[in-house]
């Protein structure tokens, strides 16, 4: 059998910290560059979407994400300063605890470009926030009232690409695809949360990871007609839906079709943090933060963290000129204002993010 290496860097192997430091960096590169794109404060809508955001992120990560959680509790605690003063949010990410301490993506994920790897990273952070979803959702420690709805969730999701993601052809698509109930949103996505079961609380990660393999389908074909080529057939296409057969051979069935079960089971071997919780009644103010009590799992931040062989995802393309362009402001540490940049196949060099 053909392994999947129908885009670029198929073969590259990346660790479970590489997809963690990659998230937090992502996550850390939006808050500076695309939040204010305007002069402050922020607008009602904006604001509300920032901390719908923020709050989702502080109940889905995992708690042993220890750098990502020290942002968010920092966050939230001074969210009424951030959402008027862009100043004030960066006084809050220059923290030397709360920032970063890589600066640059891993090769898995920017494809040893080194202004290359903020989509990919931003991805990663929404396929752990859904497996985050299910497994808060789960939790004997969470009480059925302070369960998530996983379509509150994917609503969450798109105000934050309609607001903050500054690549206007990724967020068009992705605005249209969610508005149009692809992947059969609007039925399988539910906020009935007391009787929903395990299985519809994995609905959320299973129907991100469908409309990600849709995505690379789509530029897949995108690829092949703007060089004037046949489109591709079935079996390219299979070629570049995650995971391949050889990556987890239980997700396929014998017909071409998913066993959901087993793919749900592979994107959280891929992307959770495994741990044990408890509920933490002190932090009942902060919406019922779970405890780490066992400490032999931990999974440290930085390069420290444990690493485990594990395979990657492909993802959207950024314009290479654009992205460029606000990375090297982050790099020289400035302020200012961003234009918002486009993606066409055409700038973004043709490759794919994993």
């Amino acid at each position: 059998k053909k392994k999947n290496q129908t885009f670029p860097g198929a073969d590259i192997k990346r660790t479970k910290a590489n997809i963690y430091s990659d998230a937090f960096l992502s996550f850390d590169f939006n808050l500076r560059n695309e939040i204010y794109m305007d002069d402050g404060p922020l607008s009602d809508e904006a604001a509300t979407a920032l901390r719908d955001w923020i709050n989702l992120l502080y109940k889905t990560m995992p708690v042993s994400f220890r750098g990502m959680h020290r942002m968010l509790r920092a966050l939230r605690d001074e969210f009424d300063d951030v959402v008027e003063d862009e100043d004030y949010l960066f006084e809050i990410l220059q923290e030397k605890d709360v920032r970063p301490k890589k600066r640059y993506w891993s090769e898995a994920c920017s494809l040893g470009k080194k202004m290359g790897g903020y989509t990919c990273g931003l991805w990663q952070l929404f396929h752990i926030m859904a497996i985050g979803v299910a497994e808060w959702n789960m939790s004997d420690t969470v009480s059925p009232s302070a369960r998530i709805g996983m379509a509150y969730a994917a609503r969450t999701l798109r105000s934050f690409v309609e607001e903050f993601f500054g690549c206007e052809v990724c967020q068009d698509h992705f605005i249209e695809a969610f508005d149009s109930c692809a992947h059969d949103r609007c039925t399988r996505l539910t906020d009935d949360v007391i009787t929903a079961s395990d299985a519809d609380f994995k609905e959320l990660s299973l129907y991100l990871w469908e409309f990600h393999n849709s995505v690379n389908v789509r530029l897949l074909n995108e690829k092949a007609e703007h060089y004037g080529r046949p489109l591709p057939s079935k079996e390219k296409e299979e070629e570049v839906r995650w995971p391949s057969r050889d990556e987890c051979s239980t997700c396929w069935l014998d017909d071409g079709s998913w066993d959901k079960g087993a793919v749900y089971d592979f994107l959280k071997a891929e992307y959770w943090a495994e741990t044990d919780f408890v509920h933490d009644e002190e932090e009942s103010n902060q919406d019922g933060l779970w405890k780490k009590y066992k400490t032999e799992s931990t999974l440290p931040e930085g390069d420290d963290l444990a690493s485990n062989n594990i395979f990657s995802f492909i993802l959207i393309p950024v314009s290479a000129v654009g992205l460029y362009a606000i990375l090297l402001r982050w790099e020289k540490d400035r302020l200012g204002k961003q234009k918002k940049y486009d993606s066409p196949v055409s700038r973004a060099g043709n490759y794919y993010y994993r």
